[in-house]
């Protein structure tokens, strides 16, 4: 494969090349690309797979952190709720399986005469 871009890594992982240069910056040095005489980076496979690693790898960081107490209490809340209208819909459920059989038994009590 050919040495990629930043333009085509951040392209690929829908980021700014301003967060590909963030997260380069933060690869460990043996991860890091080389620059070549012009002073840009050389990104060769392995560099791209070590910045895909490291953005996985801070994303799913990232959303776990957001999680606090506040939305555990909010998920709890409507846990309850949850089975609160899954009892009601349990219940009229029933109510209407009684009523229709009511109904049943009458139309052929209103047939039979």
């Amino acid at each position: 494969m050919a040495n990629k871009t930043i333009s085509s890594i951040a392209k690929d992982l829908n980021i700014s090349r301003a967060r590909v240069y963030q997260i380069i910056d933060m690869l460990d040095d043996n991860e890091k690309p080389s620059k070549d005489s012009n002073d840009r980076y050389v990104i060769d496979d392995s560099v791209v797979n070590a910045i895909r690693k490291y953005y996985a790898n801070s994303n799913t960081k990232t959303k776990q952190e957001k999680a606090s107490p506040i939305d555990d209490k909010v998920l709890d809340i409507m846990r309850h709720q949850l089975d609160e209208k899954d009892r009601q819909i349990e219940k009229l459920t029933h109510y209407l399986t009684s009523n229709n059989n009511s109904i049943c038994l009458l139309t052929v009590k209103m047939r039979s005469y």
